[in-house]
């Protein structure tokens, strides 16, 4: 299979203009100027939620037109199904089980009155904004995802780290405001980095009416609906009831027992994120700082949306909490409205960076540089991709290989294998059709654990005691009960 794909499928001479521009723009101008790097992260945004990806409605008309003029990854998988793991896997390249910032059971302690702490992603691993930094970047963060904060390790590299606004309902605009304060009092001489990340699509799924209610009117006109149970409406709790500004109160109660609403308040979150990345872009333009940026858009995981009995994200390692966008852009180097159908991993985002700028060579990071698929050299096997440290209950692994994906739960053994191709949402398990695969991807499972326990070898785990306003915080956002 190409590594490159149409835009359009169908168009008329439309693969050969896509690879007339990828051939002429494969090479990355490393010797160029150093390109400013902008990298978006919008927490919990599902890859089949962009209109570029396939979904029929018009919420991220921001992102299409972005991804225009961009390389899309088409199938860009997590290394964990949440945040902290994501995050601190995308930075240094590793895996979960070699960095260890896997814990999510410091909630569990708090209920129970312990003392609890949280892991700390160690300053022995190479960051991304630690190798910029070092070639010459002004780097800045600012972040409102209350798990990846500095005294977390997430600040590693960076000159400017802002988390003073962190919260689930912080929407992008916040973000963007304090990014651009930022920029304007910069050392201009120097390039510069900018991570933001955003909150808008994650739960509480509080988006503005705006945003929401052309959605819910959608809902409520659907002839068939699928319904939740009581016990899930209870579940659902957390995502906080009825949305701020809601003025009819019956409908609301009257919605909010099917599915359907659920992913309408979902969906009003990422036609949020999308409106202030158009912000976003837009004051960019102005201070002339969009045009010739390196831009990637991404997200740290999925959510799922009731695929597999539950909302959220972290509870497994299915593909609506694994499968993100990845969308990159670089004018003066790599080709645009270019498609890359192979599987990629987050982790390969930091040595695909230190291969386009030159950047030292990263010993311990386990992603490779996406460069080679852009210029149609894809390995001759799929590239596996891997996935791990859900946030509760006994461990589960999953690995992808092609369009082949298997679950593998490591306390009782047993294994769900899925072809992502032909079932997206993982609905039609195949280990018993296809044992072969099965048994193949299983060893692969196996040899990976392997390697990340010998990477991580004699490293210990850190951890610190969660002051008491960040536990209180957390009890706040519905992490700690």
């Amino acid at each position: 299979m190409s590594a490159v794909l149409c835009l359009v499928t169908g168009m008329q001479g439309g693969c050969d203009r896509e690879r007339t521009a990828r051939d002429q723009a494969s090479a990355p101008a490393v010797d160029g100027p150093t390109p400013n790097i902008i990298l978006v992260m919008i927490d919990a945004l599902r890859a089949d939620r962009l209109g570029v990806q396939g979904h029929p409605r018009k919420l991220t008309p921001t992102l299409d037109s972005i991804a225009a003029g961009s390389v899309i990854f088409e199938r860009a998988i997590a290394a964990a199904p949440w945040t902290q793991p994501s995050i601190a896997s995308l930075f240094s390249g590793c895996y979960p089980g070699v960095h260890q910032v896997t814990d999510f059971g410091f909630a569990v302690d708090a209920t129970n009155r312990k003392v609890p702490k949280i892991r700390v992603f160690r300053d022995s691993f190479d960051t991304m904004a630690e190798a910029l930094r070092a070639r010459g970047y002004s780097t800045a963060g600012f972040v409102a995802n209350p798990f990846v904060l500095a005294d977390y390790g997430f600040a590693q590299g960076f000159d400017h780290f802002d988390t003073t606004f962190i919260g689930l309902t912080t929407p992008g605009s916040v973000i963007n405001d304090a990014a651009i304060a930022w920029l304007q009092q910069r050392d201009v001489e120097r390039p510069f980095f900018l991570y933001l990340h955003y909150m808008d699509v994650h739960g509480p799924y509080h988006a503005p009416p705006e945003f929401l209610d052309p959605l819910v009117d959608e809902v409520d006109a659907m002839p068939a609906k699928r319904s939740i149970t009581d016990k899930d409406i209870r579940r659902l709790a957390y995502l906080g009831g009825a949305p701020p500004g809601c003025t009819d109160l019956p409908r609301f109660e009257r919605l909010s027992h099917y599915q359907e609403y659920w992913a309408a308040r979902y969906d009003a979150g990422v036609a949020q994120a999308d409106h202030y990345l158009g912000e976003l872009r837009s004051k960019l333009q102005t201070m002339k700082l969009w045009e010739t940026a390196y831009v990637i858009v991404t997200a740290d995981h999925g959510e799922a949306l009731f695929e597999h009995g539950h909302w959220d994200h972290g509870l497994s390692t299915h593909h609506p909490e694994l499968h993100v966008p990845l969308i990159v852009r670089w004018p003066t180097a790599l080709p645009a409205d270019t498609r890359v159908a192979d599987t990629v991993r987050l982790i390969d985002l930091f040595p695909t960076l230190v291969e386009q700028l030159r950047l030292p060579k990263v010993s311990r990071a386990q992603g490779r540089s996406l460069l080679p698929l852009l210029a149609d050299q894809a390995p001759a096997a799929p590239l596996p991709a891997f996935a791990e440290a859900v946030k509760k209950g006994p461990e589960q692994y999953a690995l992808y290989r092609g369009d082949w994906k298997l679950i593998l739960h490591a306390d009782s053994g047993s294994a769900r294998l899925y072809n992502i191709a032909d079932d997206p949402l993982e609905q039609r398990d195949l280990a018993a059709n296809a044992p072969a695969q099965l048994k193949s991807l299983t060893a692969l499972v196996q040899e990976r654990l392997g390697r990340n326990r010998r990477l991580a070898a004699g490293e210990p785990v850190e951890e610190i005691p969660l002051t008491p306003d960040r536990l209180d915080r957390l009890r706040s956002l519905g992490y700690v009960e």
